[in-house]
């Protein structure tokens, strides 16, 4: 009987493990994303500064191309991040695009 209570017991514990896991995984994933900043309005400035960098060739043959203006990361030992951008093809804008991340480890 008592073997009962001790697998009841474990049971319980690896139950609230879960829970303690899923919990971190969740408030740092909405820490991560609530410090993701807005997508700024000039991307055109963005391109501009790769473009006088020496990126020229490289964004005026390539078929498409996606600018994030930024994208944030936290965490320690879990951790995520987020990002928002916009998608270019052939020099013209056809869409934005997100990024998310969420990693574990050491």
């Amino acid at each position: 009987m008592l073997s009962g209570i001790q697998q009841a017991i474990q049971h319980m514990l690896k139950r609230e493990k879960c829970l303690v896991r899923a919990l971190f995984i969740s408030l740092f994933t909405i820490v991560a994303l609530a410090a993701q900043p807005a997508l700024a309005d000039d991307v055109d400035t963005a391109i501009e500064n790769f473009l006088g960098a020496g990126a020229g060739d490289f964004i005026d043959d390539s078929y498409g191309y996606a600018v994030f203006l930024s994208i944030g990361k936290g965490g320690i030992g879990i951790g995520g991040a987020h990002g928002k951008g916009e998608v270019f093809v052939g020099g013209k804008k056809v869409g934005r695009i997100k990024m998310s991340q969420i990693t574990y480890g050491l």
